[in-house]
C-alpha cells in the first residue's frame, strides 16, 4: 500500500480507479466492507483502490469540545486500511478552506480534479461539503454529468447477543468501550480493541505483591471503562496473554486513573518501552479490598482466569511477530 501526504502527490497516471472517502476511525467491519467493494470495483476498471481521509478529524477545527476520542492511532488506521484492501491512502491535512467548500466544489476541486475515479463507494450515511450538506442522493445526481459511477452500500450490523443487532459505527464502538463491553466492540471491529503506551514507573505495588505489572503512560486511544480485562500484550514483536486493569487503585486510595497489565510468562525490566494491549473480555468490576493480601489473591485469580481462557482458545497467542 502507498501512503500519500496530500492530494498533490497523487500521480495522474493513477487516475481511473475506485475511491472511498471517510474518517475510518477504528477501520471496523463496516469500513472493511466498503474497502472490499472499492477493491472489487477498482479491479473491474484496472485501476487502484484509493482511500481519502482527512487528518485531523474535522471536529478538531469545527468544534474541539465535541471532538470524539480516537479509537485508533493514525498509524494503526493506515495499517488496517491496507489490510482491508486499499492500494493508495491519501492523508489530506484538514484545513479551514477545505471545510468551507460546498458539496459540488468538494467533489470537483478535490476528488475529480486530483483523483479522477471511475467509481466512488460510500455508505448510506455519507455526508460531504460545507456543514455536511451533501449526501449520497446529491452524489448520485452529480455522477451522470461528471463521468463517474456511485456504489452505495447499506449498513453493516453486528449481533451483540441479548442486546440484539446494531448498525456498526465508530460511535457505537466508542459507546461499547466506554461501557466496558470489549467483547462486543471486538465483534464490531473484527479484531480486539488495542491501546498503545509507554511503560512507566508506577508505585511498584505489583512487584511487592509478587505480581509485576506494566504501567502504561502516553496512551493516545480511547481506553475502556474501569474494570479488569483478559487480553493480550505485544512487546518487542512477541505476544503474551495478559490480565489488564483499568482503574484508580481504590484499595490504596489512588485517585489517578491507571492502566496496568500483567503479562503472563514475562518478568523483565521494560521501562520506557512501547507496549500494545488488546482487550478480549471483561472479567470483573474494580473492587476495594481489605488489604494488599486480599488484592494479591484476587489478581492471582484474575491471571488464572486468563490462563483458562487461553486453554479454551478464547484468547490465542500468535506465533508470528506483530509488525504494526
Amino acid at each position: 500500500m502507498e501512503v500519500l501526504d496530500g492530494l498533490e502527490h497523487f500521480e495522474p497516471g493513477s487516475k481511473g480507479g475506485a475511491l472511498c472517502i471517510g474518517n475510518f476511525d477504528g477501520v471496523h467491519i463496516g469500513h472493511q466492507e466498503l474497502l472490499a467493494e472499492t477493491l472489487k470495483l477498482a479491479k473491474s476498471v484496472a485501476g487502484p483502490a484509493v482511500v481519502l481521509t482527512l487528518q485531523p478529524h474535522p471536529m478538531r477545527l469545527l468544534n474541539p469540545q465535541k471532538m470524539p476520542e480516537p479509537i485508533c492511532r493514525p498509524s494503526d488506521k493506515l495499517s488496517w486500511l491496507g489490510r482491508a484492501g486499499a492500494d493508495i491512502v491519501i492523508v489530506e491535512l484538514t484545513r479551514p478552506e477545505i471545510l468551507k467548500l460546498g458539496p459540488e466544489e468538494f467533489l470537483d476541486k478535490l476528488l475529480l480534479k486530483h483523483i479522477g475515479p471511475k467509481w466512488i463507494v460510500e455508505g448510506q450515511s455519507f455526508r460531504f461539503g460545507l456543514n455536511r450538506s451533501g449526501d449520497v442522493n446529491l452524489l448520485q445526481e452529480l455522477a451522470a454529468d461528471r463521468n463517474f459511477q456511485l456504489r452505495v452500500l447499506g449498513p453493516v450490523q453486528a449481533d451483540l447477543g441479548r442486546d440484539g443487532k446494531f448498525t456498526v459505527s465508530s460511535s457505537l464502538i466508542r459507546e461499547l468501550l466506554r461501557s466496558g463491553l470489549v467483547a462486543q466492540a471486538r465483534q464490531c471491529l473484527g479484531r480486539p480493541h488495542v491501546i498503545t503506551g509507554i511503560v512507566s514507573r508506577g508505585a511498584g505495588r505489583g512487584r511487592k505483591l509478587g505480581l509485576p505489572t506494566a504501567n502504561l503512560d502516553r496512551i493516545e486511544q480511547l481506553t475502556p471503562a474501569e474494570g479488569v480485562y483478559a487480553g493480550r500484550g505485544w512487546l518487542g514483536g512477541k505476544c503474551y496473554p495478559a490480565a489488564i486493569s483499568v482503574g484508580t487503585a481504590v484499595t490504596f486510595d489512588h485517585g489517578e486513573r491507571l492502566v496496568e497489565a500483567i503479562l503472563l510468562g514475562f518478568d523483565e525490566d521494560i521501562y520506557d518501552q512501547q507496549i500494545r494491549l488488546e482487550f478480549y473480555l471483561h472479567l470483573r468490576q474494580q473492587w476495594r479490598f481489605a488489604g494488599a493480601d486480599e488484592l494479591a489473591e484476587q489478581i492471582a485469580a484474575d491471571c488464572e482466569k486468563v490462563r483458562e481462557l487461553l486453554e479454551k482458545g478464547e484468547i490465542e497467542i500468535s506465533v508470528t511477530e506483530h509488525n504494526e
